[in-house]
């Protein structure tokens, strides 16, 4: 019996004893975790995920604004050519009655004419 009360006493020695160095690392992993936490989060730190959400959210502000300034882009392209395509209308049609005119065809002189 004398031998079973030793064994215990010197495990629970061994067991004090690794308590105290399980406290000590607990201490140590509290204080790290600490500064990580400090680090990470005071001012010009790294802050976790919140400077990779906002250059996230940066592109697809670029990417939204890149979109509409294609569309615009195009609308004014097919203005530009609406616009083109009616200048050169309007150009052939003076032609046409410019030359009409100075062949003498097609002339309504009628609404010249003055009543007496």
């Amino acid at each position: 019996m004398e031998i079973i009360r030793e064994k215990t006493a010197e495990l629970n020695a061994t067991v004090a004893i690794h308590n105290s160095k399980l406290t000590e690392i607990e201490e140590n992993l509290d204080e790290v975790a600490r500064q990580l936490e400090e680090k990470t989060t005071g001012e010009g730190g790294i802050g976790g995920n919140g400077p990779i959400i906002r250059l996230k959210e940066a592109i697809r502000n670029l990417q939204e604004e890149l979109s509409q300034m294609h569309i615009t882009t195009c609308l004014l392209n097919h203005d530009l050519l609406q616009r083109r395509k009616t200048a050169g209308n309007n150009r052939k049609s003076r032609r046409s009655s410019k030359k009409k005119l100075s062949k003498g065809e097609n002339v309504d002189t009628e609404p010249f004419l003055e009543d007496d």
